[in-house]
This record gives C-alpha cells, sequence and structure tokens, in this order.
C-alpha cells in the first residue's frame, strides 16, 4: 500500500489553506477529512487525531426547547465550522506533512513477526524531573536525566514541585526517553516495550491518548511513531516500589532529598536532553 507525493502535496495545500480560514464549509471540511483519513490507513499514528475532524464533520444543529442551537456550531454560519474546532488536528498534520517525508508505503511481511532486538526502555517522573533508562537484553545501555524547567512549567501550565502536574510529566517522560534513545530503536527491527508505574503513561504509548495539556504531547509522539520503522510493541505497569533506577534519575534535582546516579549506570554517560522550549515541540514550532 502507498500514498503517492501528489497526494501529500495536495493535502498540505489544503491544510495551510483551512487554516488561513475562521470557518470551514463542511462540505470542504468533509473532503479534507476523508483525504486525512486515507493516509491514517496507512499512517495508524494519525487515527487518535482524526477525531475533531469527524466530530465536527458530523454535529449537527440540535436546538433546545427555547429554539437555541445546541451544536458545536450554534455561532457559526449554517453548513460551516469554525476552524477553532479542529486547529489542534489542522496544526498537527501540518507539522507532520513539513517534516518532507516523500511517498508514503507500507509493506506486510512476516518477517515482521521474526525475533528482533529486545529493547526495554524504564522510565519515571517526579515533580522536579525526568529519568529513564534503556536496556538491551536486559543490559542497560543508555540513561538520561532532566530538570523540569520554566519551559515545561509555560507550555503545559504546572508548577514544578506541584503534585498536581505528576501526570502530566509521567507522559512527558514517554516523549523526552523515546527522542533521547531515538538512535537506538527509531530505524531498527526491535521489539520494543515501554515500562513505566504510571498508567496514563502508558496509555499514552499504547493508544496515543491523553488528557488536558497532555495533548500536547501525544501528538508530539504520535509524529515520532509515524517515522518510526516499527513502532513500541507492548506496554508493562511496573509496580513503582520497584522502579528504583528511574525513580532516582527523576528526582537527582529534588531539592528535599539527596539522590545520585544508581551504581549499575555509572560506567555511561548521560544522554543529553535538549531545551524543551517551544521549538522543541514541532506542533508549536509549526504553529
Amino acid at each position: 500500500m502507498s500514498i503517492k507525493q501528489s497526494f501529500l502535496d495536495n493535502l498540505m495545500a489544503m491544510t495551510k489553506d483551512l487554516m488561513k480560514k475562521m470557518c470551514i464549509k463542511i462540505r470542504d471540511l468533509r473532503s479534507y477529512t476523508g483525504r486525512a483519513t486515507h493516509v491514517s490507513n496507512l499512517l495508524f499514528a494519525w487515527r487518535p487525531f482524526l477525531d475533531p475532524l469527524w466530530a465536527a464533520v458530523s454535529s449537527r444543529d440540535v436546538r433546545d426547547e427555547d429554539g437555541q442551537s445546541k451544536s458545536k456550531r450554534s455561532k457559526a454560519m449554517k453548513g460551516t465550522a469554525w476552524t477553532k474546532q479542529v486547529e489542534s488536528s489542522l496544526t498537527w498534520i501540518a507539522a507532520f506533512l513539513r517534516g518532507g517525508i516523500g511517498r508514503l508505503t507500507r509493506v506486510w511481511d512476516r518477517k515482521y513477526f521474526d525475533e528482533a532486538v529486545n529493547i526495554h526502555f524504564v522510565l519515571d517522573a517526579s515533580p522536579y524531573g525526568l529519568g529513564g533508562v534503556s536496556y538491551i537484553d536486559g543490559v542497560p545501555v543508555a540513561f538520561f536525566w532532566s530538570d523540569l524547567t520554566e519551559h515545561d512549567e509555560r507550555i503545559h501550565k504546572y508548577k514544578r514541585g506541584d503534585s498536581r502536574g505528576q501526570q502530566c510529566w509521567e507522559c512527558l517522560v514517554v516523549l523526552v526517553a523515546i527522542r533521547a534513545f531515538s538512535n537506538i530503536w527509531l530505524h531498527r527491527k526491535a521489539a520494543i516495550k515501554l515500562r513505566s508505574d504510571n498508567m496514563s503513561a502508558l496509555t499514552l504509548a499504547a493508544k496515543l491518548k491523553c488528557t488536558g495539556h497532555s495533548n500536547l504531547i501525544a501528538r508530539e509522539v504520535a509524529m515520532i511513531y509515524g517515522k518510526a520503522s516499527f513502532q513500541p510493541r507492548c506496554v508493562e505497569h511496573l509496580p513503582g516500589i520497584i522502579n528504583t533506577v528511574a525513580d532516582a534519575l527523576s528526582r537527582l534535582s529534588d531539592p528535599n532529598k539527596k539522590y545520585t546516579v544508581p551504581e549499575q549506570l555509572a560506567h555511561l554517560q548521560p544522554v543529553p536532553v535538549p531545551i524543551r522550549s517551544e521549538q522543541y515541540y514541532a506542533t508549536l514550532a509549526t504553529a
């Protein structure tokens, strides 16, 4: 199965055109959504982010007892939808296509089910930092740790040290890990397992679904999955009581306790993690 470059170029042109408008004709949006869905049949990572498009296309002008419209398009002109309703999807698609990926092809091959390199990512987050370790066949080969910064506070709307941001940081560490370890897994055949003690992080990794401000993180993870040779095969919940190595890395900047790099990682150099300003996020940079 393949998608021609000309089809993708046309889709990019349509995306740019729709983003310039305040309201979009439902007829045009339906045509655009159909084209994006065609791409999602090949790139599975697109599917969660087409939901807002289909919701806008299928919403109807339902009125209450007083005759007032209750639909999401209540204040838009008849037969149109607000661009704001689908802005996140349009921005994400534009960012993905802007990467110049060329013609898309997917090949199904029984060799995919053969044995591959076993890679585990063990991850954790604290209210002050992020940490992760990559293992190949049970042996640690790379690790990272990263302080939460003012950029994280500004973009994700949570303060460092505030437990209310914990779910967001647990999702953020998934994105940071798959980027930091990209040279280990992105372009090779590997049976990748993500292990975390947080269910929100595992849901993000497996289904590309998050809520609230973490939607930005889900879009970024989906973009990376779309470029990967093989997506992570499975996720596994790791009880917090035994997730000691990644937990220690995430707490290296904790002002309340003193943590050090675990001894089993002493022979490795930490993988550098870029500053997470707006430029770190492809969809924000595109917007």
